[in-house]
């Protein structure tokens, strides 16, 4: 089976960067994923793809050395079952409030007997090769979104659920619950530390930890606190900030 890159990169404790795709379109998926990422999410959550347009996402991602990874829109049964089959290589759940919620997950996205997964990985196999029932398992990435006051507070009991390889840190939402709106998240210390927190509690358990940041420098910054997986932008951020820079130097000559 293809190995996944993230966790070999998390095997040499080292961090993964990561694209994120909003817009259902397998041309920026794929321009993304050429950039020299060492992952690409393609966000069903927030982002306009579905579960009927993911397979062309993927297979758009599948030209280039990025890793495949879908943030789930809700992380249901049916939902994981689909996107694992169509071909990803790294689930990111949302909302995960309670380690009941985080096992009911790792079992949707797991084999038997870890968990309750049907068999029919139709181009997923085109896609990882010979030996997907006996790698698949230990070869795809769950993670559990940690971005509520309730998920917060029952972050030990999450991170202790079996086969949940990593959280992964929601800064707006997490802002929202402490009662911040969504922003520079350096602006607020209550929240970097919370954040601290998360990144401390899961490394004395060997899980990792991914975070979404504003841009570069963010991204930077967290790399050098420790987390392990770090996202510098989505693809409708990172226009806007250019064109906002271009039409700033046009105006300004």
């Amino acid at each position: 089976m293809r190995p996944n890159s993230v966790k070999l990169l998390w095997s040499q404790n080292k961090t993964a960067s990561c694209g994120w795709v909003s817009c259902d379109s397998p041309l920026i998926a794929e321009t993304m994923g050429q950039s020299g990422l060492d992952a690409v999410v393609v966000d069903m959550q927030h982002g306009m793809t579905d579960l009927q347009s993911l397979p062309a996402m993927l297979t758009a991602l599948a030209t280039t050395a990025a890793t495949p990874f879908v943030r789930l829109a809700s992380g249901a049964p049916a939902e994981v079952m689909k996107a694992l089959d169509a071909g990803t290589y790294g689930l990111i759940c949302p909302l995960v409030n309670t380690a009941e919620q985080a096992e009911a997950f790792v079992a949707s996205a797991s084999y038997p007997p870890r968990g309750g997964r049907s068999f029919g990985p139709f181009r997923a196999k085109y896609y990882a090769g010979d030996g997907y029932l006996e790698h698949a398992n230990d070869t795809i990435v769950t993670m559990a979104m940690i971005e509520t006051s309730e998920g917060f507070q029952n972050l030990e009991a999450i991170l202790a659920v079996e086969g949940l390889d990593a959280v992964f840190v929601g800064p707006a939402d997490l802002a929202l619950n402490f009662g911040y709106p969504p922003g520079p998240e350096q602006a607020y210390e209550p929240l970097e530390q919370a954040m601290a927190t998360i990144l401390e509690q899961s490394h004395k358990v060997d899980k990792h930890v991914g975070i979404f940041c504003s841009n570069g420098a963010g991204a930077a910054l967290r790399k050098s606190q420790g987390f392990d997986l770090v996202v510098p932008s989505n693809d409708t951020y990172a226009l806007a900030r250019l064109l906002n820079a271009d039409i700033g130097l046009i105006n300004g000559a």
